[in-house]
């Protein structure tokens, strides 16, 4: 009589390798049978176990019970201590386990370690059927199953493989921290969200301080913003890129800071000055002999006014449009010749054609330059030129009735403004409402990577297509539901676990996934 004896046997099989939501386990610990018919053709006998399950029928024939799984040992020796040490017997299934399934296992012998061919019935020592109630769970079953010529003692369970739970194996639970979902599993395979992260997917960002009403909160503390809204809480509206001094209360706006105007805010009018005019007196003489009479050191200052709109009739009315005074000076002709420029700032195009007036006044103190009094008023001249913007100096001499003054005068634009009346302003900028530098002339050159009129239009190489808008040198800024360098992804439902999609919020399941979020699997 043969006698065979088989061990324990415990096996995890990852769900990553082996496409199985659980496996079913069975340990031989002893066989024995009396069948004379085992290994009579060999001198070094061998054999193998095989199990069968079956969830939908009764067992009536073992030919149709391997229906639902099978798995079979290794080919051992007959000798007990082979068997006891022999590989287990596995049986993984991927559906919902049944919890009541009919189990066959067959002892076969074998005459080579590379046959295991269950095709000669002949060749089978014994057949044990069953049917058990089996639940899922680490613990094993014991179990004895007598038969007519044989005594098989062995142990069983059924336990889900890593990352399935629940009383059936059906409850799926990867821990991952992606686009899909940020989370951890529990003991039962529940969600346990990441920090920040909510929802049945956990895929749900939290933003602590809220995103308002304009906008959706994408990522943990990250704001996505609707189009025309920014700020941490999308509650800063954008600026139109061609607005230049100006702020906005809605998209796109452009409301003027105090001091400028235009459509682009790009005008100043409270500016100090976008040029100036500038006299030097080289020389004074005079035969007014009411000149310094109350004072043993004679002193004086010369004064010039500027008038654009009028004729001028009286140097009362000629200070209109700007005047300018020379500091204290003595009356020799050294101190004269080497006083500072008289300068006369302006802050409107310059009219080219202008009255210029200029006084020279006595004074009896270096801290008084009254002009209240006009016996102090030395002498008075006028004249009207056609003045143009340039750097270089005009000479001219005006002769009086008692006096003879030798000057020199120029128009420029202060620093920022250019043309042939000063009123174009540039100003190098590189910041959200323009990037450029200027040339000689005022004409804005746009730094690399930005164009338009005012160098507030990013270039993106690449394109942001119909679905975004180039916000910054390469970089887009999407519409709501879209995403990527060329905003021509579509974002997926956050509920999407395993699809795909052609348009914003779609979920199209993966291969071996369904569902309305393809969160249930069919081909795990």
């Amino acid at each position: 009589m043969a006698q065979f004896l088989s061990t324990y046997f415990l096996v995890l099989i990852s769900a990553q390798l082996v496409k199985s939501s659980g496996v079913f386990e069975l340990k031989v610990h002893s066989f024995t049978t009396n069948n004379s018919s085992v290994c009579k053709q060999s001198r070094e006998c061998k054999g193998f176990f095989r199990v069968c399950l079956n969830y939908t029928q009764d067992v009536l024939s073992y030919r149709l019970a391997c229906s639902d799984g099978t798995g079979l040992t290794e080919t051992f020796s007959t000798d007990q201590s082979s068997i006891s040490t022999s590989a287990p017997i596995t049986v993984p299934f991927n559906l919902k386990w049944p919890g009541t399934v009919s189990v066959i296992i067959e002892a076969w012998n074998t005459e080579s370690s590379n046959n295991q061919s269950t095709e000669n019935l002949n060749s089978m020592i014994s057949h044990f059927a069953t049917q058990r109630n089996l639940t899922i769970g680490e613990k094993w079953s014991q179990d004895v199953h007598l038969g007519e010529q044989s005594k098989l003692r062995f142990s069983y369970r059924v336990v889900c493989v890593e990352f399935f739970y629940g009383d059936d194996c059906s409850d799926f639970c990867l821990p991952r921290d992606d686009p899909f979902g940020h989370f951890n599993c529990d003991g039962a395979g529940n969600r346990i969200c990441l920090p920040e992260w909510k929802g049945k997917y956990c895929a749900e960002a939290i933003c602590s301080s809220g995103c308002g009403k304009k906008g959706q909160c994408e990522a943990p503390g990250q704001c996505h913003c609707l189009y025309g809204w920014k700020g941490p809480r999308c509650d800063e509206c954008k600026l139109d890129r061609r607005c230049m001094h100006g702020t906005c209360t809605y998209p796109w706006q452009c409301t003027c800071d105090v001091g400028w105007h235009g459509p682009w805010c790009d005008k100043g009018q409270n500016v100090k000055s976008s040029g100036v005019f500038e006299l030097k007196v080289h020389s004074f003489t005079t035969t007014n002999s009411s000149v310094c009479k109350q004072s043993r050191e004679c002193k004086g200052f010369f004064r010039v006014c500027l008038n654009y709109t009028q004729d001028v009739l009286s140097y009362r009315l000629a200070c209109s449009d700007g005047t300018g005074l020379t500091e204290t000076f003595s009356t020799d002709q050294s101190s004269i010749s080497t006083g500072a420029p008289i300068t006369v700032p302006f802050n409107l195009k310059w009219p080219g054609t202008v009255s210029v007036i200029i006084e020279a006044w006595n004074t009896e103190s270096s801290n008084n330059q009254s002009t209240e009094n006009l016996n102090s008023m030395i002498s008075h001249f006028a004249t009207q030129r056609n003045l143009t913007i340039g750097e270089k100096w005009s000479q001219d001499v005006h002769l009086g009735e008692q006096s003879k003054l030798r000057f020199s005068y120029r128009v420029v634009c202060v620093e920022f403004f250019y043309g042939d009346d000063c009123s174009d302003f540039c100003l190098p900028r590189d910041d959200p409402f323009g990037h450029f530098n200027c040339d000689s002339a005022g004409n804005r050159i746009c730094l690399p990577e930005w164009k338009g009129k005012y160098c507030a239009e990013a270039i993106c190489s690449s394109g942001c297509g119909k679905n975004g808008q180039c916000e910054a040198p390469g970089q887009c800024h999407c519409l709501y539901g879209w995403k990527g360098p060329r905003c021509d992804e579509c974002k997926l439902d956050r509920r999407c676990m395993h699809g795909t999609c052609t348009y914003p919020w779609q979920c199209t399941c993966d291969v071996g996934w369904h569902g309305p979020w393809c969160d249930k699997g069919q081909n795990v």
